[in-house]
């Protein structure tokens, strides 16, 4: 388990049981890396279990989550129940139900090939029942190259506080997105300097978004190109660029964003390593409601452009893939 997986993780802890497992060890630990050691540890207690760590091959996390608190160890129940759909195999670990909130460690694993790797996201198609108007939080936990299994902590919370009802509880899912790709760096192959400053303009957009300061009433943008100026990533290219108004917009194209989660940001760079946001960006659909087109605003003067290059940061997602997925257990289970 990684740094960034770890931190994810702590997110989602009480900070009581943080505090709990600092205040545990503080006395017998005198070096900062076994602090920031049993932190994480106590960060995982919330969304592992015997089970869940075993499969993860993780035995020197589970024997030190042990050490520092085996009361908050033992508060998932294991369910150990699972089922196959699209021939991936869906395991709900452990659980545990508590007042408004249900929590999860649930388990994906390919039972026929490899589509399953460490991009792995469920998309936000997770669901636990029984839970209406409800906050969700979902993390990827562990990923184990060795077994293809990855293992994601769950967790929903009703809005209203009231406590969960029901004999049973059931775990559903239905997207995985995997296969994901990432760009991060200059778009070399777009020159600033040749930026035209008379676009192709039009104010006929389905505006789903934006942000950064506010944008004009009178806010116009740019008619994209029948053909990508850069694509930089399969899914993800440069649809138009121009100079208009004392401002510079650049377009980028997001195909297909209900099924690939296709995102990213950029911004300009001078020779100097200073950056430069845009003042504001908007976000509209392509007359399909498919594409989504994001366009970022720079404002700075036009004999100025010759000193910057664009840089970006992209993510896309080669492979999706839909199923079925639900599990049943008695309440009284992990009771």
């Amino acid at each position: 388990m990684n740094i960034d997986k770890l931190t994810d993780a702590i997110g989602l802890v009480d900070d009581n049981m943080i505090k709990e497992a600092k205040e545990t060890k503080k006395k017998s630990i005198g070096f900062p890396v076994q602090k920031l050691a049993v932190a994480a540890v106590a960060a995982l207690i919330c969304f592992s279990s015997v089970p869940a760590l075993a499969a993860a091959d993780v035995k020197p996390a589970y024997n030190l989550l042990y050490s520092v608190s085996p009361a908050l160890a033992q508060k998932l129940k294991p369910v150990n129940l699972s089922c196959v759909d699209q021939g991936i195999q869906m395991e709900v670990d452990s659980a545990y139900i508590h007042d408004d909130t249900a929590e999860a460690i649930i388990c994906i694993q390919d039972l026929t090939g490899d589509r399953i790797d460490e991009t792995v996201d469920l998309f936000d198609s997770y669901s636990i029942r029984n839970i209406k108007d409800s906050a969700a939080t979902c993390s990827l936990l562990d990923y184990n190259e060795a077994t293809g299994v990855a293992a994601f902590a769950v967790r929903m919370e009703q809005m209203n506080g009231s406590s969960l009802a029901g004999n049973k509880v059931t775990v559903s899912l239905s997207k995985l997105l995997c296969k994901k790709e990432q760009f991060n760096g200059t778009l070399e192959d777009i020159s600033l300097s040749s930026v035209t400053d008379t676009p192709v303009l039009t104010d006929n957009v389905k505006i789903r978004g934006g942000g950064g300061a506010p944008r004009p009433d009178n806010a116009i943008f740019l008619q994209p190109a029948s053909s990508p100026v850069s694509t930089p990533l399969s899914g993800i290219s440069v649809s138009g660029l121009g100079y208009e108004n004392g401002k510079l917009h650049i377009q980028i194209c997001y195909e297909d964003i209900g099924n690939t989660d296709n995102h990213g940001w950029i911004w300009l760079q001078d020779k100097n390593g200073e950056l430069l946001d845009c003042s504001y960006d908007v976000s509209f659909w392509n007359s399909s409601l498919t594409d989504s087109y994001d366009e970022y605003i720079f404002e700075l003067p036009y004999e100025e452009l010759e000193n910057y290059k664009i840089y970006a940061e992209f993510t896309n997602s080669g492979l999706l893939i839909e199923g079925d997925w639900q599990i049943t257990f008695p309440m009284e289970q992990i009771k």
